[in-house]
């Protein structure tokens, strides 16, 4: 393990950051707030921090290789956060450390789960940063970094090793052929995608600021809004159901954008977990606009299928965003709300949670373990869309599955022994390991994380981070045998 190398190219991670916390002291200029200093002090620390570690580790030797990626990407995103932090404390947001690394890692991680009590209250260049940190974490900080900075002593398998690190589902592969291409495709359909959803909310009657903010949450699946009461406080249908289709959009695999770019439109619409993953998101708005017509008070079909499938959409693309309080729903829909949030969206998105293509797998899996109990002999490989599922990927995802309810259960108790009651608890990790943000009780999308304990907030924020890493790329550094030469 070379620290130098790591070092290196964590500097260069610390000096991008730094550059981009430019872009909100540009909108506090344009403002004339107070929150100018914060900003590009920060801006000047981050940076100057990272050129630091870049000149001391200038003459690091050799290509990275592949257990120095893994800790380049883990300290990658717990750098960014304890830097993403500064302009939260140096402006006055938050007094607490721990308030303001919460609510940085909550952006970077896209889960939205916020300690903000007055959003409406905060300078715009703050408000900028928090929904910024979404944008930029929800394609990937080290995806971004792979894109721009030259890797001319990183090499392709450096590259690739930092991609895969930080992009670890099953079936994320690459759309072309470079791994810095596929970094740079994946960006410029975001980008173009996010600035899209920006015209269409300006033309539907909001505020530019407030269209780009909550563009960057939309399609980050992250779910700050500049707003206090998120989406409802624009009490618009145009509105509420042009961020439904973004966030559905957000939530499916960048991937098939691709081939819809290069004309294969038909190969993308047959790929299995696309099917999947729409006919969950369909079926469970209609399931709960029907139990809100009949037992939540809801007289138009109209108005209970617009509230039901935006919280659902919001909740399985772990997107986050409100605009009604689903924790006083019917106990069928608050059901279904939590059930997606597990579900989570498709590989190769900005959604977390356990994605829809390990649900897939995991399926078939133990289809096929049925069916082998009585006929042994059959050989019965398992395919997804007439393609055969390759053994590592099918052991990956039923580890996968074993290992994300592990860290459920064993944080959903802690939290509860510190004194958290049980729905706020369960919901809490459901929401912050899958990168969702809002939960039910005291976590609830009408409420926010500010009154719990720290040490919850801690086990929260360390939930959001193995959530949006996927786990493997974290707990790997647990295991001994990872630090041996």
């Amino acid at each position: 393990m070379r620290l130098l190398v790591i070092l290196h190219y964590l500097g260069a991670l610390l000096a991008l950051l730094g550059a981009f916390m430019l872009v909100p002291f540009l909108v506090s200029v344009l403002y004339q707030e107070p929150d100018q200093f914060a900003l590009l002090a920060s801006a000047v620390l981050t940076s100057g921090t990272g050129l630091s570690l870049r000149f001391w580790t200038r003459r690091h030797p050799g290509p990275m290789l592949r257990r120095e990626s893994f800790l380049v990407v883990a300290l990658g995103w717990v750098l960014a956060s304890a830097f993403g932090a500064l302009p939260y404390l140096l402006a006055g947001t938050f007094t607490s450390y721990i308030d303001a690394y919460f609510e940085t890692m909550s952006g970077f991680t896209t889960t939205g789960s916020s300690v903000l009590a007055d959003i409406e209250a905060q300078p715009h260049g703050i408000l900028f940063w928090r929904d910024f940190t979404q944008w930029l974490g929800g394609m990937g900080i080290i995806t971004l970094f792979i894109a721009l900075v030259p890797l001319t002593r990183i090499g392709a398998a450096g590259a690739s090793a930092l991609f895969e690190d930080e992009v670890p589902a099953p079936q994320v592969d690459r759309i072309t052929p470079r791994i810095r291409e596929t970094a740079r495709a994946m960006w410029l359909i975001y980008v173009v995608i996010t600035a899209v959803e920006i015209a269409l909310l300006l033309l539907a009657g909001m505020p530019l600021f407030d269209a780009v903010t909550n563009s960057f949450g939309t399609m980050a699946t992250g779910g700050f809004s500049p707003r206090n009461a998120s989406i409802a406080h624009y009490r618009s249908p145009g509105v509420d159901w042009i961020i439904i289709a973004f966030m559905a959009i957000a939530g499916a695999n960048f991937g098939l954008y691709y081939l819809i770019w290069k004309g294969k439109i038909r190969r993308a619409l047959r790929d299995t977990e696309l099917q999947v993953y729409l006919a969950i998101l369909a079926g469970c708005s209609v399931l709960v606009a029907v139990d809100l017509m009949a037992n939540s008070g809801y007289t138009s079909l109209g108005e209970a299928l617009r509230f039901g499938a935006f919280q659902i959409v919001s909740q399985q693309t772990t997107t986050g965003f409100a605009t009604a309080d689903f924790d006083l729903w019917p106990w069928l829909s608050k059901s279904l709300v939590l059930l997606v949030m597990f579900i989570g969206a498709s590989s190769g998105s900005t959604g977390g949670a356990l994605k829809v293509v390990r649900l897939v797998i995991v399926a078939k899996y133990a289809h096929r373990q049925i069916y082998s109990s009585f006929k042994p002999r059959v050989v019965l490989p398992l395919k997804i869309g007439g393609r055969v599922i390759p053994d590592n990927i099918i052991r990956e995802s039923v580890a996968f599955f074993i290992v994300y309810q592990s860290v459920f259960l064993f944080s959903t108790l802690a939290v509860i022994a510190l004194g958290l009651d049980f729905i706020t608890g369960l919901s809490g990790v459901a929401a912050t390991l899958g990168n969702v943000g809002p939960g039910l009780g005291e976590v609830g999308p009408a409420l926010n994380y500010a009154s719990i304990p720290d040490l919850a907030k801690i086990i929260f924020t360390f939930d959001m981070y193995v959530g949006r890493l996927e786990l493997w790329t974290v707990l790997i550094l647990l295991r001994p045998a990872f630090w041996k030469e």
